[in-house]
């Protein structure tokens, strides 16, 4: 029997957990929930490999993505803050006219 790795388990059953929460919180519809909620772990993955790469560029390591998930270690520690940092960043940057025009965008096509 092949076992499933522990991060798709819990990708999925974050989408599904911020969807419910959505559906319930919200009232929202269940399908527009989740495509919103795959949509924001979406994201949230593109940023930290992104910082991965940039981290490993900045340090010259080729091998950087290889260091920071495989193993526990400062270097790991680093780039998480340095990821968690840029999200607040984008958070921060981007008005709230943006995010509401994606998810208008959204729902237009769900």
């Amino acid at each position: 029997m092949k076992t499933v790795p522990f991060s798709i388990v819990a990708t999925i059953s974050g989408i599904l957990g911020i969807a419910v929460a959505s559906c319930m919180i919200y009232r929202a519809k269940l399908h527009d929930a989740l495509v919103l909620s795959a949509v924001y772990i979406l994201m949230i993955y593109v940023v930290d490999f992104l910082t991965i790469v940039l981290f490993g560029v900045m340090l010259k390591n080729n091998h950087m993505a290889v260091d920071v998930v495989g193993t526990y270690s400062i270097i790991r520690i680093y780039c998480l803050i340095f990821s968690k940092g840029v999200l607040c960043l984008i958070y921060f940057v981007f008005p709230e006219r943006y995010y509401l025009t994606f998810t208008y965008m959204l729902e237009k096509c769900g």
